[in-house]
């Protein structure tokens, strides 16, 4: 079954991240205001402070937080326990958490503003969360919210039949698996910081 590997491929204007990649792959704010800023800390530890862009929202109106940010790093590192080599069982199906597994401390300052701290520093951080979903779809326990994105994402829908809400410049609306799928502009699309793009 190739569910996952198609899904993958249209993910990008369906779900943005923290940062996203330009043409010329070099990182720019996407959900962010601005550049994080980089903070070197005594212990050798060292803290990114993040500021979203207002008004965010997410295809079905409810506002985009900081608090969805800290809810997908919580269901992305979410363990169900030592698996039977000892080693963290995680329930997201995720290839690589390098990044995420030196995580210290996740602090939601505001609406808008968060703080992410690293016990050292880590050469791609900004490629860290290149997905933010959204909170109110999913249960607020992060280990069930795992497993039901795990299910969710295979379809790109909810468990009671709804699409799962969209922070991209599109929608999925439709799949007719081996013809084609149908994804239709979203409405309340916030606009791209990518020097690449043209937002009319």
């Amino acid at each position: 079954e190739n569910n996952l590997s198609i899904v993958s491929w249209i993910r990008s204007p369906l779900l943005e991240g923290l940062y996203g990649i330009s043409a010329a792959t070099e990182y720019y704010p996407e959900l962010l205001a601005s550049e994080a800023e980089l903070t070197e800390n005594g212990d050798g530890s060292v803290t990114a402070s993040y500021t979203l862009r207002e008004g965010l929202v997410w295809s079905d109106g409810e506002p985009l937080t900081a608090d969805d940010v800290k809810w997908t790093f919580d269901v992305l590192t979410a363990r169900s326990g030592p698996d039977v080599d000892g080693e963290p069982a995680y329930v997201y199906l995720l290839g690589s958490r390098v990044g995420l597994d030196t995580v210290t401390d996740f602090t939601v300052a505001s609406e808008t503003e968060f703080s992410v701290t690293w016990s050292e520093f880590y050469a791609g951080w900004k490629g860290v969360l290149n997905e933010v979903y959204p909170m109110h779809s999913f249960s607020a326990d992060p280990v069930e919210a795992a497993a039901e994105l795990n299910t969710a994402l295979r379809e790109w829908m909810l468990a009671d039949g709804t699409i799962i809400p969209s922070s991209g410049p599109m929608i999925f609306e439709s799949w007719e698996k081996g013809v084609q799928m149908n994804l239709v502009r979203n409405d309340n699309y916030f606009g791209s910081n990518s020097p690449d793009a043209k937002n009319t």
